[in-house]
């Protein structure tokens, strides 16, 4: 699909599309052009109905041609399908879960069995969502960020929660490289186990950068340059 597109960006499961717009403005600095997609809510979707949706809004936005795909958090879970129906270049997985492609795991079941190594143990303990309380958002998504674009942050929150595709076995990993970007002040992934599913399930050393969860909204103009690399 030959387009202007050169970045399409997927959200995780607490933020909108919004919360790419920092990121989008730097890419637009460097020359890209990005898309952040705005997936809808619906638990019955599988894997395929969000492609669909995806694909429409690439083909809206005026099409891509290879592009570089960035998931961020659950929006890993995604990654490789709407990349491959893209035909991207590259993968970027900023803070993202990474899917068990070589076991063929569904997520739901995955989680459920490393839970504890997955996740930072404060954060289990939480009775409520970061879309849900914000006081939970700043304290664990939006820690390392200044007053100003705290505020701002808080008003991308919105839950996604694709609960179809995470009971899916995930495809078979594609042939395309990737990016692994790992925050190592994050207060929801653990920083090693985002360090070992990179290497075991990309194949790839992760590249490390002292962020929170959200590097997306703390650190956009690094973010940025790193997709470019990724671009070339």
């Amino acid at each position: 699909m030959e387009g202007v597109l050169d970045v399409v960006l997927i959200h995780g499961s607490a933020q909108s599309a919004e919360g790419f717009v920092l990121v989008n403005a730097a890419l637009h600095d460097l020359g890209l052009t990005g898309l952040a997609l705005d997936l809808p809510q619906r638990e019955d979707l599988d894997s395929k109905g969000f492609v669909e949706r995806a694909v429409d809004q690439v083909g809206a936005a005026g099409g891509a041609d290879r592009p570089v795909v960035v998931a961020h958090s659950l929006g890993g879970v995604l990654a490789a399908q709407i990349a491959a129906e893209l035909g991207a270049r590259h993968i970027v997985w900023l803070a993202a879960y990474v899917p068990d492609f070589r076991g063929r795991t569904s997520a739901a079941s995955d989680v459920d069995l490393n839970r504890q190594s997955i996740y930072v143990p404060e954060f289990l303990q939480l009775t409520a969502s970061p879309f849900e309380e914000p006081a939970v958002a700043e304290e664990f998504m939006f820690h390392d960020c200044d007053d100003a674009i705290r505020s701002w942050a808080l008003t991308t929150l919105r839950p996604f929660q694709p609960a179809g595709v995470v009971q899916e076995r995930p495809p078979l990993r594609p042939d395309i490289p990737s990016t692994y970007v790992l925050p190592t002040a994050d207060r929801v992934f653990r920083p090693e186990w985002m360090a070992r599913v990179a290497y075991r399930r990309l194949g790839v050393s992760a590249v490390d950068i002292d962020t929170g969860h959200c590097p997306n909204v703390s650190r956009p103009g690094e973010i940025a340059a790193l997709i470019a690399e990724a671009a070339k």
